[in-house]
């Protein structure tokens, strides 16, 4: 069974309390979203193999991240559920405009697509 890692929740079926910040596990790892199981365990590797090696091992905060971010990533349910709460907290809080300007694109997709393939099979 995989570790449950705990990470802040978002609105719809998750809640962030105010002032929270959602922890971006691919910038800490320093991959793309879309980065594989053996990406994610090369990179956690040897950022982790870096982050030893330092001489001030007083702040163990990064070492802890990397962990977390790690445990998080490697199981794809985990994962799943991380990149869906992610996005569901990228979308409340971008600026107000930039999100009216989202749904006023995707409704306009929305309204094309219908139309090309109500026009396609008449």
């Amino acid at each position: 069974m995989p570790k449950q890692c705990v990470f802040p929740q978002v609105p719809g079926n998750y809640a962030v309390t105010e002032g929270m910040e959602f922890p971006n596990y691919y910038n800490i790892l320093q991959l793309d979203r879309k980065a594989s199981a053996e990406q994610i365990w090369l990179s956690y590797h040897r950022l982790a193999f870096l982050e030893r090696q330092k001489k001030d091992r007083a702040d163990m905060r990064k070492l802890f991240r990397l962990e977390e971010a790690y445990e998080s990533l490697m199981h794809p349910e985990i994962k799943q559920k991380y990149d869906s709460a992610f996005d569901k907290y990228f979308y409340w809080n971008m600026p107000h405009g930039l999100r009216r300007k989202l749904v006023i694109f995707a409704t306009g997709f929305l309204a094309a697509v219908i139309l090309f393939l109500s026009l396609h099979f008449l």
